[in-house]
C-alpha cells in the first residue's frame, strides 16, 4: 500500500482519494495515513501495515471471460485492440473531421448504446439512447466503449446483469451515414462487410484446454481451406462470431440512390451468410441479415457479462476477391457501379433530401396501403404460429405489421392482434424461448414498421426473414401468366370445337355509351361525349365510327333506335335498358338488341382489342 499525496493507493486498480480538514493538514507527517470515517465524520490514523477495508462498491470488477476469444488467443491468434481495430476499419481520412465539415465525400460514422430489460421488474434501469455520431478522431466511438463498461460495471455490482435481467447493447456498423438516421437509405459509404453467426456449436461447453470446440473447429477448416472468403477480422461477441470483411477502399451505396449496388451488396452478404452458417458450425437456424444491420461494438460488454473482443485472420479484400467465390456461393457478382464524376447529381439529391428534414425528427410514413385481401394476413399469420423459431421472433412480428399494411388492416387492429389476443403467448411456448422470452417491447418496436417501412415486402422476403414457409399462391394453379394464359387458350379451343359456347366471357366492351351519344347528338363532339358518358379520350376514339357505320349499313335499326329512345332521359338511355319499339322478335332493351344486330353483321367486331 502507497501514499501519493492525499490518495491511498490498494493496488493498481483501486485507490481512495483523502480530503483532509485544512487544520490537520500541518500535523500530518509524511508517513502518517489518515481517513475520515464515513459514519462519524471524525478523522482517524491507520497503521501502514494495516488493510483499509474497501466498500462493497468500490471491489475491481472482472467480467466473465469470453470463451470463444480464448479459444481463437489459444490456438495463436492475434488479439487487437478497439480503437486499432475500428482505426484499421476507418483509415485516417475517410470519416468526417467535424459535424462542421463541408467535405461532401466525408461523413460520420454512427453509434448507439441500449440498455435493454427482459422482464418488467428491471424496466427502471432500460435506457435508449440516440445514435451519436463519430468523427475522424473516434473520440465519441472511444467515449460509448468507455461508457458502456462503467454501465456494465454499475449494473453488475448491483447484481442484475445478464442475458435474462438487464444488459447492455453497444452497436455500430462499419459504415458512414449522410443523415441522422441508421437506417439503408441513410448509408453514404461501406468499409467492410459484416457476417454474423450466433450460436456457435460447443461454445459453452469449451473447457480450460482450449483444445476443442466443434463449431469453431469447423469454421476455421472452412475459412482456412479457401472454401469461403478469408475475413479480416474475427469478432468475438459472446456466443457467436463476427466475421469482417475490410474493404480495400469505401464502397459507396445507397439503397435509394444507388439501388442496384446496395441490392449486389446485400444479395451477397446473405449468400456469404447461409454458405458458412451450417449445422456443423452453429447450433441454430440461419438469420439473414442486410447489409444495414448494426453489431455489438468491440471492447464493449455482452449479454453474458464478457467483452467483445476482436482478432486478426487474414487481410484486406477487394471486390475481384470476393467476386472469385461467387459460383461457389451462388449469387451475382459485386461491381463498383458509383463513379466520382457522377457523384455531384447523387450529392444534389441527398442534400436536398437531408435539408428537408433538418430538425432530424423521423416521421412515419402514411403511404397508400395495399390491395390484397386480409386473408392473405391471416393465412401468415398461421404459418407464423406453426413454423416460427427463436432468433426470428422480431421479423416474423415485424413482416406481419408489413403484411397488414398491404392487406389494408387498420394498426389498432394489428396490435390487438398481436398483443392481446394470444401471439404473445405462442412466441413465448415455443422450443427454446423459456429462458429468452419476447417482451412486449420489443414486439411494440417491431410493429412500427407499420407506419416506418417505406416499401412492400416481396413472398421471398418474408420467408427469408422469418424462416416461416407460406402456403403455396393459388391464382393460375400455380401457374405463369404466361403458361396460364396460353393453357386457357388451348381449353377454350377444345370446348369450342365441342359445341360449347365460351364467347363473351372476360371485360366487357364500352361501346354503348359512345353509340348512345350519337344516338341522342349526331352532330355531337367527343369532348361533350366524354363529359357526358364518363370515357377516356381514348375509348370514345375506338368507338366513335360504329355510329356512322350502323347508318350506312342497318340504316332501318337506326331509325327504331330513334324512334325508341323519344321522351327518355339520358340517364335511361345511358343505361340501355328501354324497351325496343316494334321488336321484331320477343320484347328485348335497345341495348341487347342492338348488340346482337351488330354482332350479326360483324360490326361490332371492329371495335374490340386486337
Amino acid at each position: 500500500m502507497e501514499k501519493y499525496n492525499d490518495t491511498v493507493v490498494i493496488d493498481e486498480n483501486t485507490y481512495i482519494e483523502e480530503y483532509l480538514p485544512e487544520d490537520l493538514e500541518e500535523d500530518c507527517g509524511s508517513d502518517d495515513i489518515y481517513y475520515i470515517d464515513e459514519d462519524t465524520g471524525n478523522v482517524a490514523d491507520i497503521p501502514v501495515n494495516e488493510e483499509i477495508p474497501l466498500l462493497a462498491e468500490q471491489v475491481p470488477l472482472c467480467p466473465q471471460p469470453n470463451q470463444l476469444a480464448e479459444y481463437l488467443e489459444a490456438h495463436g491468434y492475434c488479439e487487437i485492440a478497439p480503437m486499432e481495430f475500428y482505426r484499421n476499419i476507418f483509415k485516417e481520412g475517410c470519416l468526417s473531421e467535424t459535424a462542421k465539415d463541408d467535405d461532401l465525400y466525408k461523413r460520420p460514422g454512427r453509434v448507439q448504446t441500449l440498455v435493454l430489460a427482459k422482464e418488467p421488474k428491471y424496466q427502471q434501469y432500460a435506457e435508449t439512447e440516440h445514435t451519436v455520431a463519430f468523427f475522424n478522431d473516434l473520440k465519441n466511438l472511444n467515449r460509448a466503449i468507455q461508457a458502456s463498461v462503467d454501465k456494465y460495471e454499475q449494473l453488475s455490482r448491483k447484481g442484475i446483469y445478464g442475458k435474462e435481467s438487464v444488459y447492455i447493447t453497444t452497436i455500430t456498423n462499419a459504415c458512414s451515414y449522410f443523415k441522422k438516421g441508421t437506417k439503408a437509405d441513410s448509408m453514404y459509404q461501406l468499409f467492410a462487410l459484416i457476417v454474423e453467426i450466433d450460436d456457435i456449436k460447443g461454445a459453452g461447453e469449451i473447457d480450460s484446454s482450449m483444445k476443442s470446440c466443434i463449431g469453431m473447429g469447423s469454421l476455421l477448416r472452412k475459412l482456412q481451406n479457401g472454401d469461403c472468403p478469408k475475413p479480416t477480422y474475427l469478432v468475438c461477441s459472446g456466443m457467436g462470431i463476427h466475421l469482417y470483411y475490410v474493404f480495400e477502399k469505401p464502397i459507396r451505396l445507397n439503397r435509394k440512390y444507388i439501388r442496384y449496388q446496395y441490392e449486389r451488396l446485400n444479395s451477397y452478404k446473405k449468400s456469404l451468410m447461409k454458405y458458412i452458417w451450417t449445422s456443423d458450425v452453429s447450433t441454430s437456424e440461419p438469420q439473414v441479415q442486410g447489409i444495414a444491420q448494426k453489431y455489438r461494438v468491440v471492447g464493449t460488454p455482452t449479454k453474458y457479462g464478457s467483452i467483445c473482443r476482436a482478432f486478426k485472420f487474414g487481410g484486406s479484400v477487394s471486390l475481384e476477391y470476393l467476386n472469385s467465390f461467387c459460383e461457389v456461393l451462388g449469387c451475382r457478382p459485386i461491381k463498383e457501379l458509383y463513379e466520382k464524376s457522377k457523384s455531384q447529381l447523387y450529392q444534389n439529391m441527398e442534400e436536398a433530401k437531408e435539408n428537408s428534414s433538418s430538425t432530424g425528427d423521423v416521421k412515419p410514413n402514411f403511404g397508400r396501403k395495399g390491395t390484397m385481401h386480409r386473408n392473405a394476413f391471416y393465412s401468415a399469420l398461421a404459418r407464423v404460429c406453426e413454423q416460427v423459431k427463436v432468433g426470428h421472433r422480431y421479423f416474423a412480428v415485424y413482416c406481419l405489421a408489413v403484411t397488414a399494411k398491404m392487406c389494408s388492416i387498420p394498426y389498432e387492429e394489428l396490435e390487438k392482434i398481436i398483443l392481446k389476443d394470444g401471439l404473445m403467448d405462442v412466441l413465448n411456448s415455443i422450443e427454446g424461448a423459456e429462458n429468452n422470452q419476447f417482451t412486449v417491447e420489443e414486439a411494440q418496436k417491431a410493429l412500427h414498421a407499420y407506419y416506418f417501412n417505406e416499401y412492400f415486402m416481396k413472398r421471398e422476403t418474408f420467408e427469408e426473414w422469418t424462416g416461416v414457409k407460406l402456403p403455396e399462391p393459388v391464382k393460375r394453379s400455380g401457374r405463369k401468366r404466361k403458361d396460364h394464359m396460353k393453357y386457357m387458350q388451348e381449353a377454350r379451343k377444345e370446348k369450342r370445337a365441342k359445341g360449347e359456347i365460351v364467347d363473351g366471357g372476360g371485360r366487357p366492351l364500352k361501346w354503348w355509351p359512345t353509340f348512345a351519344y350519337r344516338l341522342v347528338c349526331p352532330e355531337g363532339e367527343k369532348t361533350a361525349c366524354m363529359k357526358y358518358s364518363g370515357l377516356s379520350r381514348r375509348t370514345v376514339d375506338k368507338y366513335w365510327c360504329l355510329y356512322d357505320n350502323v347508318k350506312n349499313q342497318l340504316p332501318a335499326l337506326l331509325a327504331g333506335l330513334n324512334e325508341s329512345i323519344k321522351s327518355h332521359t339520358w340517364g335511361e338511355i345511358l343505361a340501355g335498358d328501354i324497351e325496343l319499339k316494334n321488336a321484331p322478335s320477343k320484347p328485348a332493351s335497345i341495348k341487347e338488341y342492338t348488340e346482337a344486330c351488330l354482332k350479326k353483321y360483324g360490326l361490332l367486331e371492329l371495335g374490340k382489342d386486337k
